[in-house]
């Protein structure tokens, strides 16, 4: 599959705040390009508040590498190439030029997964072995934000890299098709639940419906629906790394989350809960709330919900 994105799970909490959450499929060697981006949104009319896109990705230290090799042969990255000249922008390649460029970049490849075959039969683990095949592989993006307009104006454009510019334009495709569901202040946003999730976690507490009321059943199935989606958002995924759906694997996956040392808090980013915006009273200007952490407004995130969720500097 070539540089695509798809909307996971699009809302809008009611005073218009939306917040969307996209797997975007992008070549790993623009990943570092992808993730130095911040969104300038206007808070107060004068400065600039600057909105961190949330992220995770798919990591080549946890996948196995015959899994990364297949990856590379199936769907390999191949650049828009470009002719050479000066400055940072070339001019598109054509013809026996750029057939010649995909075959050397292939022949690379081709070697790299030699090279990555000798380094498994050494025993090397994946955590460095994959780091070979990485300039060819594709990687899985989960990312959410409510605010996008100057990731598009700074990276649809001319300036920037050829497949930079391809991830951008497919993510505004993307936000252009979707229609966000509207959600009541307490909802909760939660990427990658089903509604067969919902079905099973709210059996799993019936008996806590009927003993102890529905309000206190609603909001265990709340908190158990969040930490699945934060599970998965932390794998990019509905499934584990072995093709299987297992909620009590994605509780167990949320425990290892967030009771690392220091936690792991960025997976839990992408699960909010939709929070009234706060005005500054008499002037009416948008605050922002520390809940909703780089969403700044309208949003809690549920990192926000825990101690620990940030670790200041040590050295």
């Amino acid at each position: 599959m070539p540089i695509s994105a798809r909307v996971i799970l699009d809302s809008i909490q009611p005073e218009g705040v939306r917040l969307t959450t996209l797997v975007a499929r992008i070549p790993k060697p623009i990943q570092a390009e992808f993730n130095t981006h911040r969104e300038a949104s206007r808070g107060d009319g004068q400065l600039a508040d600057w909105l961190d896109l949330s992220r995770n990705s798919a990591s080549s230290r946890a996948i196995p590498v015959e899994k990364m090799i297949w990856s590379v042969q199936d769907d390999p990255y191949i650049p828009r190439f470009t002719k050479n000249q000066k400055g940072m922008q070339g001019v598109p390649m054509e013809g026996p030029d750029l057939e010649e460029a995909r075959a050397a970049w292939l022949a690379a490849r081709d070697e790299a997964i030699d090279n990555v075959r000798w380094l498994l039969a050494l025993e090397v683990h994946k955590q460095d072995a994959n780091r070979l095949i990485e300039p060819f592989m594709h990687v899985d993006v989960v990312v959410s934000s409510v605010a996008w307009a100057n990731f598009h104006a700074q990276r649809i454009h001319p300036m920037a890299h050829p497949a930079m510019q391809d991830i951008a334009s497919a993510i505004c495709v993307a936000l252009g098709e979707s229609v966000p569901k509207e959600l009541y202040h307490g909802d909760w946003h939660l990427p990658f639940i089903t509604e067969e999730d919902r079905a099973l976690v709210r059996e799993k507490y019936r008996g806590v419906a009927e003993d102890d009321g529905a309000m206190a059943a609603s909001g265990l199935v709340a908190e158990e629906l969040a930490r699945v989606s934060a599970a998965r958002c932390a794998r990019v995924s509905y499934m584990t790394h072995d093709g299987r759906r297992d909620l009590e694997e994605d509780l167990a996956l949320f425990r290892r989350l967030v009771d690392a040392q220091p936690m792991h808090g960025s997976p839990l980013e992408h699960v909010a809960q939709a929070a009234r915006v706060m005005l500054k009273f008499g002037e009416g200007t948008i605050l922002a709330n520390p809940l909703c952490g780089n969403y700044r407004h309208g949003w809690r995130q549920l990192r926000k919900q825990f101690q620990g969720e940030y670790t200041s500097d040590r050295c």
